[in-house]
């Protein structure tokens, strides 16, 4: 029992009672879950029945109206399957312990029900399955042979009473009604006497037909009697009873698990409160008993632990009960009492050395303030001196970086009077050339010119030919009379005609002459030109020859500007970082004198509170 002196123990057992209570709930829910699982099923099983009532109703009804033997074989399949749901039911009810003569009652209804409908089917086989099976058949035959022998001997009356004899027996088939035997046997009668009357090759053939059509018509009304004439009477009625009877078995059945699963349903409830309430109960008690001792323990230790604080005696101990944490906590408090009274003397003792310290520290520190003062002093004065050489520094820079900006500049523009020079140039030489060879162009077109002349010379000469030979016919139109007068018309204008290019050819003479005239001009104008383009080219090249010099030695100066700016800047950037270590130095230097001060000050303040502490721990008995 020593595992249980411990308020951990004690805890580690509530927790494990808690969780022993929350599994054995858990495990009751998981059964009463998995029972009413169950029951669920069970109940679910039972109206499964009912469907498959259901589906066997309407397989018979299939068969009444169709008269087809598989819906018999349907009906069968089905019940057999329903016959192992009940088997299903019947286990699980015995399961859980109920009462099974209501299963029993439904089991045997069904095997009632599915005798009788087994009992109609055998009965509809002997009827007939079709027209021309059972006893329909049988009917049928001998009806047809009396007709066919009737038929033969054109005995129309006979026939005639044949057809009434027929409308009551499909009034029976088709309505299931005993007044129509009534009516068949007035038709009999009727027939059986105008038999007699009547002359047939073979009479008593015909009676024969006639009389096993009879005999046949009467055992099928027996058969459908048997089977029943409506839903109420026969077997149809029996069945129908039987079918009844298992509506109300079924909901007996449903009714009595419904009860078994309330009851289930009430047990569970009861059962879970009543296991709640017992484990909540133990668990509860635990915890106050828990809680309880705890709490005095606690209240004890705070009791002690307020009278020691009030009294600010030391040398007292709290009381020590058992072997629980809270009595661990009562002994190392007791021995941190004993360290503090430990602590608490040394304290006095250090407090009086603290003091006299303080009190030298004090005074050194006003000289060490003193001595940062005038260092203070110096450092600024050195400070000044720097921030001006800094600001002559940077004028020169700012200078040097303008002649600098000066120089990039002026080069910037040699490199384009450069460039427009070389452009310049190159367009002389060109114009030089387009000079020479349109010369060359206007000299060809003078030749030219020449060959033109020549050619108009040619043409004048044929004008004046072509003048004369006009003249020759004219006078010879005038020797013909009146025969060469429209010959006469023609040499006159043939004679127009060549004065006209007489004269348009003298024009184009005189324009050519003055064409070539200023071509000659002009060619020669241009030669002079071609001879000054070539003196400004030989210029051109010269001034940018010079201009490429210049602007080497324009180079050479802006290198130097630059690298002399560069050299300004990193002198003024040293004596920046000087100036800066100085001006750090002032600070730190600064900081110091306040430092000194504040020790000053914090050695003053260390005095007072260690004689305050010395008062203080004066109060405590140790």
């Amino acid at each position: 029992m020593l595992f249980f002196n411990t308020f951990k123990s004690r805890l580690i057992l509530m927790a494990g009672i808690s969780i022993v209570s929350f599994l054995i709930l858990g495990l009751f829910f998981s059964y009463s879950s998995s029972q009413a699982q169950e029951l669920a099923e069970l109940k679910y099983e039972v109206t499964n029945i009912d469907n498959s009532i259901l589906q066997l109703r309407r397989n018979e009804k299939d068969f009444l109206s169709r008269i087809d033997l598989k819906y018999q074989e349907k009906y069968q399949n089905n019940y057999k399957k329903l016959e192992t749901q009940l088997d299903r039911v019947t286990t699980k009810l015995e399961d859980f312990g109920i009462d099974l003569t209501k299963v029993q009652n439904l089991r045997t209804i069904l095997e009632k029900y599915s005798k009788d409908f087994n009992t109609i089917v055998e009965i509809q086989k002997n009827i007939g399955l079709n027209p021309k099976d059972g006893l329909y058949g049988s009917l049928r035959d001998s009806v047809h042979n009396l007709e066919a022998l009737l038929k033969k001997d054109n005995n129309y009356k006979l026939s005639t009473d044949m057809l009434m004899l027929r409308r009551g027996e499909k009034d029976f088939m088709l309505r299931k009604d005993l007044k129509y035997v009534g009516k068949f046997d007035a038709s009999l009668k009727t027939i059986v006497t105008h038999l007699q009357d009547e002359k047939l090759s073979d009479k008593a053939l015909a009676k024969k037909f006639l009389e096993n059509y009879k005999k046949d018509f009467y055992n099928l009304v027996e058969g459908y009697k048997m089977i029943g004439l409506s839903s109420k009477e026969g077997a149809l009625g029996e069945m129908r009873d039987t079918i009844h009877k298992t509506d109300q078995s079924l909901k007996e059945v449903l009714e009595s698990v419904d009860s078994v699963i309330l009851k289930k349903e009430s047990q569970v409830r009861f059962l879970y409160i009543t296991i709640f309430v017992v484990l909540l109960s133990i668990v509860s008690v635990l915890t106050y008993v828990v809680t309880t001792t705890i709490n005095r323990k606690i209240t004890n230790i705070s009791h002690s632990i307020h009278d020691i604080t009030n009294r600010k005696d030391l040398s007292k101990h709290l009381a020590i009960e058992g072997k629980d944490e809270l009595s661990q906590l009562a002994k190392d408090l007791n021995y941190m009492f004993h360290e503090l009274q430990t602590v608490i003397n040394d304290a006095k003792s250090n407090s009086l050395e603290n003091s006299s310290i303080s009190h030298e520290l004090s005074t050194t520190s006003l000289q060490v303030g003193k001595n940062v003062e005038e260092s203070v002093t110096i450092i600024d004065s050195a400070t000044q001196q720097t921030s001006e050489i800094i600001n002559t520094i940077m004028v020169a820079i700012d200078d040097a970086k303008k002649s600098k900006e000066e120089i990039q500049e002026a080069n910037g523009m040699l490199d384009e009077a450069q460039s427009e020079i070389v452009n310049l140039t190159n367009s002389v030489h060109s114009s030089a050339e387009l000079e020479t060879e349109l010369a060359q162009t206007i000299e060809t077109l003078s030749t030219d010119m020449d060959q033109v002349k020549n050619v108009l010379e040619v043409i004048s000469d044929i004008a004046d030919q072509t003048n004369l030979l006009a003249l020759n016919a004219a006078i010879e139109a005038a020797r013909a009379g009146e025969h060469g007068r429209g010959f006469a018309v023609v040499a006159d204008e043939v004679r127009k005609l060549a004065e006209r290019t007489q004269k348009t050819l003298m024009e184009i003479d005189s324009t050519i002459n003055m064409i070539v005239q200023a071509t000659g001009s002009a060619s020669e104008q241009m030669n002079n030109n071609s001879e000054h383009i070539k003196e400004l080219a030989e210029i051109s090249t010269n001034v940018k020859n010079k201009i490429e010099l210049t602007n080497g030695i324009v180079s050479q100066a802006a290198n130097v500007s630059d690298k002399t700016v560069t050299e300004f800047e990193s002198t003024g950037k040293n004596i920046d970082k000087i100036a800066t270590i100085i001006s750090q130095i002032n600070s730190i230097s600064t900081q110091n004198a306040r430092s000194v001060e504040e020790i000053a000050s914090a050695s003053e303040h260390l005095n007072h509170m260690t004689s305050s502490l010395t008062t203080k721990l004066e109060q405590f008995k140790t």
